[in-house]
């Protein structure tokens, strides 16, 4: 909930986001994910046509033309909450003064051509990490850092489709709050962990396709995960399992 405690922060201070609010609301409570994280980037890519609806802490940069590595300016922004650069034409590594930005609670820097490995001394400084943590189509490569179990209230990571090789991490279980976890489109090897599945509450998104993995059978999946889930974990064969609850969801396996 803290994606809405943070909304329901900006609303009390700015009526005007009274419906943007009530939409985004109404889909987290529907647990439309997908749905949810593109209204949350619209709301927030408004906020260079209109001051009043970004605190001094937001930097929305979306759909903007900035190449090169990650201007370094930014780690000076000490007090930043929300970063989006995602669809540019960012490269380079991500660099280490990036472990400034303790207060981020929203990272996208999706859809970028950024190389190296994600440095596990950058995660492990966001811990106030509360919302989105978005790496996917880049290039990056390297082991997944264990650092990554130290976001233990983000709500959502997205780290698919790069190079990343190596096991499934096995510390996500820690991200107590996560409902959606994208790893698919990598070089993962190897079996699944169980408790990646089965310790995490929250979990609703599951996505570990397009990687060499085995092992992710119906019995490691609790059944609470099922009511609302979407889980995939390999793209080799395409068969559809069906829920045994009213909405059908999706297992490749």
């Amino acid at each position: 909930m803290a994606a809405l405690q943070y909304l329901e922060s900006l609303r009390n201070a700015h009526p005007e986001l009274s419906d943007w609010y009530n939409t985004l609301s109404d889909l987290y409570q529907k647990k439309l994910w997908r749905q949810f994280t593109l209204k949350l980037k619209q709301l927030f890519a408004l906020a260079p046509l209109n001051p009043a609806l970004r605190p001094a802490n937001t930097l929305p940069l979306l759909h903007n033309r900035f190449a090169g590595p990650i201007p370094p300016a930014v780690s000076k922004l000490e007090l930043l909450s929300y970063l989006d650069h995602s669809e540019s034409k960012l490269n380079g590594s991500t660099p280490e003064s990036m472990a400034k930005l303790r207060r981020l609670m929203f990272l996208d820097l999706s859809h970028n051509h950024l190389t190296g490995p994600i440095l596990g001394s950058v995660i492990a400084s966001l811990k106030s990490m509360q919302i989105y943590f978005n790496f996917p189509y880049n290039f990056l490569v390297g082991k997944i850092p264990d650092e990554l179990g130290l976001l233990g209230m983000v709500q959502a990571i997205d780290i698919s489709n790069n190079n990343l090789p190596g096991s499934t991490p096995r510390t996500p279980e820690s991200c107590k709050n996560l409902f959606s976890l994208d790893l698919s489109g990598n070089k993962l090897s190897g079996p699944i962990p169980s408790n990646t599945l089965s310790q995490i509450d929250m979990m609703r998104s599951l996505n570990l396709s397009r990687n060499q993995l085995y092992g992710c059978t119906l019995a490691l999946i609790p059944s609470p995960f099922w009511p609302s889930s979407s889980i995939i974990c390999s793209s080799s064969k395409r068969k559809r399992f069906f829920a045994p609850a009213s909405t059908p969801e999706t297992l490749s396996v």
